[in-house]
């Protein structure tokens, strides 16, 4: 049985949803602003999904099937710059080609919230 559970941050409030639909998942990622929503997680079984940031421009996102292998969602930009993003509540720099837009990290999350994969529409690195 594949359960789903979706967990935000509001503020200073951690948030839970048990069997989210897709319309929740995608409003908590659209809510993220990179300073008091700055992370979304989604658990399914042993795996997870991570994003991190501002949906209105600087987002991480990762995915983990194992604790070990991470998936990180990657993009076009230059592998050299790095960006300061906002996640868990900590600034991190990130290399650029590893900061992604909100279309990108929907696309993502829905394949992992319909069958727990990673999308073949973008771009991942593993590591």
């Amino acid at each position: 049985m594949v359960q789903l559970v979706l967990t935000s941050n509001d503020g200073r409030t951690e948030q839970e949803t048990a069997a989210p639909s897709k319309q929740d998942v995608e409003s908590r990622i659209a809510g993220l602003d990179g300073i008091e929503r700055d992370l979304v997680i989604l658990y399914r079984n042993d795996s997870h999904f991570a994003v991190g940031g501002s949906a209105s421009g600087r987002l991480v996102a990762s995915c983990t099937f194992d604790n070990q292998e991470l998936g990180q969602l990657t993009s076009g930009g230059d592998p050299d710059a790095e960006i300061t993003v906002i996640a868990g509540r900590q600034a991190g720099d990130y290399p650029a080609k590893q900061v992604v837009g909100f279309a990108e990290v929907l696309t993502a999350v829905d394949a992992f919230v319909e069958d727990g994969s990673l999308a073949v529409k973008v771009s991942w690195k593993r590591s």
